[in-house]
């Protein structure tokens, strides 16, 4: 199981891409800013970020 980190701040694109994920099997963390992507990564390395760079 690869654990992705999804940084994206619209909640509804998030969300799907996360389910989306999660039904492959993927361990999925979803942050909606900043602040919470390096908390997400203080707690729990990923082996990829999906990162919105408009964000």
């Amino acid at each position: 199981m690869t654990q992705i980190l999804i940084v994206e701040d619209n909640g509804d694109y998030a969300g799907d891409m996360a389910d989306f994920l999660r039904e492959l099997d993927h361990d999925v963390t979803v942050a909606t800013s900043a602040s919470e992507m390096w908390a997400a990564l203080t707690r729990t390395p990923a082996a990829v970020v999906v990162l919105d760079l408009g964000l």
